[in-house]
């Protein structure tokens, strides 16, 4: 009986693990942009806290080859792919800028705040309480479109 106590209560402690959330990527969502306006951009990650000085890593996103566009009304959300294990997506541990060549602006995303969570789940993200973009407090609501690259944390780039 004490055998069976023991496998019962192992089985149990074992099946409680808890797996430590990745970090949430900000998705951008292109308003009022023509869609080959956006259909290729620049992403530059550079060393957080740094007035981007240090440049770490540039990505150029370009439609049909490394990410999904998806466009309805006036506004196209790119998903970034997973690129080199996803050190090139747009999450916490850098600042960043998103460059669009054809309108010759650069977008600013830096502070990028997320709480390490922990799940007892296969896979999890951690979320994202707050971010600056170009200079400017954003709190982001989690989109949940029912696909996952038109959904998560969206960072809005209006068209001036």
């Amino acid at each position: 009986m004490k055998l069976y106590s023991f496998l019962f209560a192992l089985a149990v402690v074992s099946g409680c693990r808890h797996t430590l959330c990745e970090n949430s990527p900000v998705t951008p969502a292109f308003i009022g942009f023509n869609p080959a306006d956006v259909d290729t951009i620049i992403v530059r990650a550079f060393q957080p806290n740094d007035n981007y000085q240090h440049l770490l890593d540039t990505l150029a996103i370009i439609k049909d080859s490394n990410c999904y566009f998806t466009t309805s009304n006036d506004t196209t959300i790119i998903y970034f792919a997973d690129f080199n294990n996803q050190s090139e997506i747009i999450s916490t541990g850098s600042d960043w800028q998103i460059y669009i060549p054809t309108t010759n602006r650069t977008i600013t995303i830096s502070d990028i705040m997320s709480q390490q969570t922990e799940e007892p789940v296969k896979y999890c993200l951690n979320p994202i309480s707050s971010f600056i973009q170009d200079g400017q407090l954003v709190v982001p609501k989690l989109v949940n479109s029912g696909v996952y690259y038109t959904s998560g944390y969206l960072i809005y780039i209006t068209n001036n």
